[in-house]
This record gives structure tokens, C-alpha cells and sequence, in this order.
């Protein structure tokens, strides 16, 4: 990266979620999956997991610094709280590859935070479409 060093990690938090709640709810959010059973930011075992997922969050934003850094993007994230994600109108996940939809059937199963991605799969407040694919 090039440029002015980024403000720190909690500025960048309380701007980004001074602005999420301007905006309100948005009508579609299209979401991602990994093979780890992650969505948007939310990582098994990240700190502060257990507050972004929790649904009754008034937060809309939280930062997400993981530890161990993956190697492929080795910074600190901001996602959006579970409680923000389900105050949408509508929520689509796509899920591509069989790594992808083994990981899917086991968050079917049960909302675990080993698989954030499960409590998407578990509630019944934000109509969920899946889009599977092979």
C-alpha cells in the first residue's frame, strides 16, 4: 500500500458505522461464503465474534483484526454486525464448489460460531435466497 497511512482501526469503525445507519437498511445484500463458513467479515474464532453475531447489536459496523492474519490479505477488516446484515430487506448467498456447499449443509444443521455464516441460515427475521451452484 502507497499513500497517508490509514487513520486507526476504531476511527475508521465509528465513521464507517456512523454512515451505515445514515443510510439505513439496504433492500438487497448480496453476501459470500467461504469454505471456512465465514460471511461478509465475520471469521470463526475472530475476536469479538460473539458481539458481531449477536442479533440484538445496535452496532451496524464492528473491526474485525484477525489472529493469525491470513497471508493472502494480512489486515484488519471492518464488516458489518449480524444485526446490521439481517436489518436488510432481502439477503442472497451464492455458494459455489463442493468445498462450499459441504461447508453450507453443516451450517444447516445448527448456528454454531464455528460457522458464522450458520445464524444467517437460522433466522427469521430477512427473507434468505440461496444460490446454489456446482
Amino acid at each position: 500500500r502507497t499513500g497517508p497511512p490509514l487513520p486507526p482501526l476504531a476511527s475508521l469503525v465509528q465513521d464507517a458505522d456512523t454512515e451505515l445507519r445514515a443510510l439505513g437498511p439496504a433492500d438487497v445484500m448480496v453476501l459470500g461464503m467461504g469454505a471456512d463458513g465465514h460471511t461478509a467479515s465475520l471469521f470463526p474464532a475472530a475476536p469479538r465474534l460473539a458481539a458481531a453475531l449477536d442479533p440484538r447489536s445496535p452496532q451496524a459496523c464492528v473491526g474485525m483484526a484477525l489472529d493469525p492474519p491470513p497471508a493472502a490479505a494480512p489486515h484488519a477488516r471492518l464488516t458489518q454486525t449480524l444485526a446490521q446484515i439481517l436489518r436488510s430487506r432481502h439477503l442472497i448467498l451464492p455458494v459455489t464448489g463442493d468445498d462450499k456447499l459441504a461447508t453450507l449443509q453443516q451450517a444447516l444443521r445448527e448456528p454454531t460460531d464455528r460457522l458464522p455464516v450458520s445464524h444467517l441460515l437460522h433466522q427469521q427475521h430477512t427473507p434468505l435466497a440461496l444460490w446454489l451452484t456446482a
